[in-house]
C-alpha cells in the first residue's frame, strides 16, 4: 500500500505537457504524445516531462523522490 502511494505521489509530480521541437518550432504536446528523438526544451524552475540526456545548457534537478536521499537545500 505504501509503494502504490509513493508511485501515485511520483506520477501526480510529472507535468501533463512537455514543450517539444517539432518543424523548427516550439509545440506543446501532451507527454504521451513525445517521441524518443524528440528534443524537449525545459525553461529555468520547470519539471522534467520525460527521462532523457541533456545535449545543451545545465541545470540541476532534485531527485530525492527517485532515489530516496533528503533533498538538499
Amino acid at each position: 500500500q505504501r509503494t502504490s502511494s509513493a508511485l501515485r505521489a511520483l506520477a501526480s509530480l510529472q507535468p501533463p505537457t512537455a514543450r517539444v521541437e517539432r518543424a523548427g518550432t516550439e509545440v506543446n504536446v501532451p507527454v504521451a504524445d513525445v517521441r524518443r528523438g524528440e528534443t524537449v526544451r525545459i525553461r529555468p524552475g520547470e519539471r522534467a516531462p520525460v527521462d532523457g540526456i541533456v545535449l545543451d545548457g545545465t541545470s540541476a534537478f532534485d531527485e530525492s523522490m527517485l532515489t530516496g536521499d533528503e533533498a538538499v537545500g
